[in-house]
């Protein structure tokens, strides 16, 4: 059947809004340049998978809407972490962004069980950081 006119307009229409959208093949419509720096010398919370953490620092955010690229990090104030009924107290942590939008994670935590002190690390990009275990174990001079 050949559609002509208002018929035609509205078979197009109506295929048109049964195609699936999305940004695929398409350029962005609007490319801005970025130049904001976000600075929160204390106050950032970290919530779940068993981490609770305060961090501070600043980071600025340059390149384009389409291009971001973030400079700067966090470091940890306090923080603890709950591993397999265990509570991990951090000892160090750095959250540091250089270009990427996924940060990098260089954390150390450490448990005090009877007269030895255990130590894990985490550290890599955030989509595919490594647990370091043991980092390191002391044990008490008794």
């Amino acid at each position: 059947m050949n559609a002509s006119g208002q018929a035609a307009a509205r078979l197009a229409a109506a295929r048109e809004a049964e195609t699936p959208k999305g940004n695929k093949g398409r350029q962005a419509l609007f490319n801005a340049g970025l130049d904001v720096t976000v600075s929160a010398p204390n106050h950032v919370f970290i919530h779940g998978r068993g981490v609770t953490a305060e961090l501070g620092g600043s980071v600025h955010v340059g390149g384009t809407t389409n291009g971001p690229v973030p400079k700067g990090a966090f470091s940890l104030f306090q923080g603890k972490m709950a591993v397999l009924g265990k509570t991990l107290t951090f000892t160090k942590g750095n959250l540091s962004f250089n270009g990427d939008l996924a940060p990098e994670l260089d954390f150390a935590a450490e448990i005090q069980a009877s007269d030895i002190t255990a130590q894990v690390g985490i550290s890599g990009p955030a989509g595919r950081a490594g647990l370091r275990l043991p980092l390191a174990a002391r044990v008490a001079a008794g």
